[in-house]
C-alpha cells in the first residue's frame, strides 16, 4: 500500500446523506482536508491504495490520479481551477500545491 493523492469528484451516500469522495471505493483510510460546497464538487484527496487500485481509479472519469508529491511535473488544469481561489497557479507541482495549500489549511500538510 502506498499514499497517493487524487483530485475526486464527490456524492451524497444515500444511507448516511454524508458527502463522500468517489474514490474511496479504489482504497482505504482516506483524508480529505476540505470537502467541496456540493455533491458534485471536487477536492483532492489522500488515501493508501495498491498498484491495482491505482489503475482501476485511473479509469474513472470521476477521479483523477495525482503525480506524486516529489515529482515535479505540473498538475493538469483541473486540479489548478478546482483550487485557483487558494492561490494555485499553472504549471505547479503537487508538492508546490500542497506546501501552498497547508498555509491556507494545516491539514494539507498531514501525511498518511
Amino acid at each position: 500500500m502506498q499514499s497517493r493523492y487524487f483530485l475526486s469528484q464527490f456524492f451524497t451516500d444515500p444511507v448516511s446523506t454524508l458527502t463522500m469522495p468517489v474514490c474511496i471505493a479504489y482504497g482505504k483510510d482516506w483524508l480529505c482536508p476540505t470537502y467541496p460546497a456540493t455533491s458534485e464538487g471536487w477536492a483532492i484527496v489522500q488515501m493508501l491504495c495498491d498498484s491495482h487500485q491505482l489503475d482501476a481509479a485511473a479509469q474513472d472519469p470521476r477521479v483523477l490520479v495525482l503525480p506524486l508529491v516529489f515529482d515535479p511535473t505540473p498538475l493538469p488544469q483541473q486540479v489548478i481551477d478546482t483550487y485557483i481561489s487558494w492561490g494555485a497557479t499553472t504549471g505547479m507541482s503537487l508538492g508546490a500545491l500542497l506546501s501552498k495549500l497547508a498555509t491556507i489549511e494545516p491539514v494539507f500538510g498531514h501525511s498518511l
